[in-house]
C-alpha cells in the first residue's frame, strides 16, 4: 500500500511538474539554474518560513511551538533556539515541520485554526515581499532571484491551499488546508486527540534520544488526562519494552488489540508488531498468534524493514528457519555498518542464531561478530535477546 502511494505521488508529480517547468522556462523566461534555485527555495527556505508562521501565530494565541525541524533526516547536524523554539537542521533537507504543545492549555478550536493558518499566511506574505523587492531593485540578477523566490512561495501557498494528505516521517497526515476545513467540525474526541498530539511528538523525540524516563513521565501525564488515547499507550508500551517490563507491555498490548476499531488500522499494525516482537522474549506469549501477527503485517507491508525483520525473527524462533533466513538476509549487508533502519542489529542477531541452528557455525559467528562490538550500546531489550541467544548456543560453541 505504501509503495502504491509513492508510485501515485510520483505520477502526479510528473503530470504537474512537466507543464509547470515549461511555464517557468518559456513564459517567465527562466534559465536552467533558475529552475534549480526554484526547487531549492521550495524545499528549504519556503518550508522553514512556513513553520515560522506557525510559531509566530501560535505564540500570539498562546500555543507553544516548541520545535521546528528542517528536513526529514534522523541525524541532527545543527540546532539552536529562536525565541524559545528549538530549531533543528537534519541530514535530509527536503521539507520542514513544527511540533506544538497543546496539553495543559485550554486551547479552543479558534486558536488551533489561527496557529494552523499562520504557516500559509507567512508564505503568502513572503511572496508579496519578494515581489516588491524584485520590482524595486536595480540589479537584474538580484531582481530575478527575488522573483524566483516569489514564484516558489506562491507555488508553496497553492500547494498548502489544496486540501490533501501528506506523508511525514512515515505517517500520513492532513496538510494545513485539510486541517483548516476539519478543525471547525471537530467533536470532543477529535479535539482531545489534536490537543494531545504535541505531547506525544515531544515524547517520541525523547524516545529517539533514548531518554526513556523523561518520555515516560510526559506520556504518563498524558494518559491521565486522556485515558482513551491509544497513541499514548502504544508509546508507553514501547518504553516498557525498552525497560524490559515485558509482562506489563504484553498485557497492555493485548488490551489495546481487544479495543481497536476498524478505522484504527495503523494502530493495529503497530500493536501486532509489538506482540510478535514480545514473543521473542517469552515463548509463553503464544507463538502461534505471533506467527499470525507477523505474517499479516509482513504481507501488507513487505517493504517496511521493521515488519520484515520481526517476521524473520519469529520464523526463526518457531523453527521455520529457512524462511526466516530468506527474509532476514534481505534486510542486512555485511559490508555496511549497523543502521537501525536498513541494517538493523536485530536481523544480524537472529541470522546468527538461525545459521547456528542449521549447524553452520562459521556463518553464525560471521554475523554475531557484527553485533559484538556494539554490545555496550545496545538497548536493554536487544541486549537481553543477545544474552538469551548466547546462552542457548553456548556462545556459538566458542571457547
Amino acid at each position: 500500500m505504501h509503495k502504491k502511494r509513492k508510485i501515485i505521488e510520483a505520477i502526479i508529480g510528473m503530470i504537474v511538474g512537466i507543464p509547470f517547468c515549461w511555464l517557468l522556462l518559456f513564459v517567465f523566461e527562466y534559465r536552467f539554474y533558475h529552475v534549480i534555485l526554484f526547487i531549492i527555495f521550495l524545499y528549504t527556505f519556503n518550508t522553514f518560513i512556513h513553520e515560522i508562521g506557525h510559531m509566530v501565530f501560535g505564540k500570539l494565541v498562546g500555543i507553544n511551538v516548541w520545535k521546528i525541524q528542517i528536513g526529514l533526516g534522523e541525524k541532527v547536524i545543527f540546532k539552536f533556539r529562536f525565541f524559545g523554539t528549538l530549531i533543528e537542521l537534519t541530514n535530509r533537507i527536503e521539507s520542514s515541520f513544527s511540533r506544538s504543545d497543546y496539553l495543559g492549555n485550554k486551547i479552543s478550536k479558534k486558536r488551533i485554526f489561527i496557529c494552523t493558518f499562520g504557516g500559509i499566511f507567512f508564505t503568502i506574505c513572503t511572496a508579496l515581499v519578494a515581489c516588491l523587492i524584485s520590482t524595486n531593485v536595480k540589479s537584474k540578477s538580484l531582481s530575478m532571484i527575488m522573483m524566483v523566490f516569489c514564484h516558489s512561495n506562491i507555488f508553496s501557498a497553492i500547494l498548502n491551499l489544496i486540501p490533501s494528505k501528506v506523508s511525514y516521517l512515515g505517517e500520513v497526515t492532513p496538510n494545513d488546508a485539510l486541517k483548516l476545513t476539519q478543525i471547525p467540525f471537530y467533536d470532543e474526541k477529535q479535539l482531545q486527540e489534536y490537543l494531545i498530539s504535541g505531547k506525544i511528538s515531544h515524547a517520541v523525540d525523547l524516545i529517539k534520544e533514548k531518554k526513556y524516563s523523561e518520555a515516560k513521565e510526559i506520556l504518563s501525564k498524558a494518559a491521565e488526562a486522556f485515558p482513551d488515547a491509544k497513541s499514548v499507550k502504544i508509546n508507553l508500551v514501547y518504553i516498557y519494552i525498552k525497560e524490559l517490563k515485558i509482562e506489563k507491555a504484553y498485557k497492555m498490548n493485548k488490551e489495546l488489540l481487544n479495543n481497536i476499531n476498524p478505522s484504527e488500522k495503523n494502530y493495529e499494525y503497530i500493536i501486532m508488531y509489538n506482540l510478535a516482537y514480545l514473543s521473542l522474549f517469552d515463548n509463553s506469549y503464544n507463538n502461534e498468534s505471533a506467527d499470525n501477527y507477523s505474517k499479516q503485517i509482513y504481507n501488507d507491508y513487505r517493504d517496511y524493514i521493521p515488519y520484515k525483520i520481526v517476521r524473520g525473527c519469529v520464523l526463526v524462533n518457531t523453527k521455520r528457519i529457512d524462511e526466516g533466513i530468506a527474509i532476514l538476509r534481505n534486510c542486512v549487508n555485511l559490508e555496511k555498518g549497523i543502521d537501525k533502519n536498513n541494517n538493523n542489529i536485530l536481523a544480524f542477531l537472529y541470522l546468527s542464531y538461525a545459521f547456528y541452528k542449521k549447524d553452520k557455525t562459521a556463518k553464525a559467528i560471521e554475523y554475531i561478530k557484527v553485533v559484538e562490538p556494539r554490545i555496550d550500546k545496545l538497548d536493554k531489550d536487544v541486549k537481553y535477546l543477545y544474552e538469551k541467544i548466547i546462552n542457548k548456543t553456548n556462545n556459538f560453541d566458542r571457547k
